[in-house]
């Protein structure tokens, strides 16, 4: 039986992080799930509406997640940390705060909220809807032992006031689904640390310094690559390494993976060499030295 779930792709997968879109719904078809994007969906208001007006900032989503209530879905699915972060905050506000609820409403009209939806993340989604059995058992081809570090960013797990599906501060579940399909997991100190995401254009001195951190003890720990699920995290981590070069005279070449690009050639999924031309750190003779294409 096909499960369905409603699907907000935010701004990012309909823009830079197209190959996350494509590689999710690819994911997921193949796992059974059938994701439905929400009609007329409109930005979250990630990052900076939160700081300017809040009932603005709880509007924004609870349009999204009004509409996806009005056309009957239990559970939504937003893949972008700082979507995911901005769902599940006004959710949980709103349903407490009858007086923030009505401000919203006067906003969103027609539309109304009545808080019914449960919003949830890819590993949320692949822990808990899935199954790590379940997965496993489709697969076919193996990971040949790709060496990753899992990188989860500071809002996957960590959101104030809200359970988490993982350890908030030492996740485990990119490693969890990835080791048992052949790929090598090794821990490192810095996968809940920040890589600036929201500041890469209006601070990027900032930003630059966050991601040579990261970069450089997923370098030293001996990855041949990053895994995450954030299409912010991925851009800024992928991205950054050759400003990175440039300034500080290093010769990162890492790449950066989504979990679903990994998920999808361990299941059988043959997608266009376009995928990987999304990325700026190519990712190809990686993956051709270990077989996987």
């Amino acid at each position: 039986m096909i499960q369905e779930t409603g699907y907000y792709p935010g701004c990012s997968l309909h823009a830079s992080s197209k190959n996350l879109d494509i590689t999710l719904k690819d994911l997921f078809k193949k796992l059974g799930i059938k994701l439905n994007e929400i009609p007329d969906w409109n930005c979250c208001g990630a990052s900076a509406a939160h700081c300017i007006d809040e009932i603005l900032a709880l509007s924004l989503p609870a349009r999204d997640l009004a509409r996806a209530e009005k056309e009957g879905f239990k559970t939504v699915l937003a893949p972008c940390s700082a979507c995911y972060q901005r769902l599940v905050v006004t959710h949980e506000i709103l349903v407490k705060d009858p007086k923030k609820m009505e401000k919203v409403e006067k906003l969103i009209s027609p539309n109304s909220y009545k808080g019914t939806i449960v919003i949830k993340n890819i590993m949320d989604l692949l822990i808990n809807d899935v199954t790590i059995p379940e997965i496993v058992a489709r697969k076919e081809k193996d990971l040949n032992g790709l060496k990753f570090v899992a990188y989860y960013g500071c809002w996957l797990t960590r959101i104030p006031r809200v359970k988490s599906f993982d350890s908030v501060e030492n996740p485990v579940s990119i490693e969890n689904i990835l080791k048992p399909l052949g790929a090598e997991p090794i821990d490192w100190p810095y996968k809940t640390d920040c890589c600036g995401g929201s500041f890469s254009i209006s601070k990027e001195e900032l930003v630059i310094e966050l991601d040579d951190k990261i970069i450089s003890m997923a370098d030293k720990v001996g990855a041949e690559c990053i895994v995450t699920t954030c299409p912010l995290c991925q851009t800024n981590l992928d991205v950054m390494q050759e400003k990175i070069n440039k300034i500080k005279g290093k010769d990162f070449n890492l790449p950066v993976f989504y979990i679903t690009e990994l998920l999808g050639i361990a299941l059988g999924i043959k997608w266009s060499s376009k995928i990987w031309r999304y990325h700026m750190v190519d990712p190809v003779d990686l993956l051709k030295s270990k077989r996987l294409i």
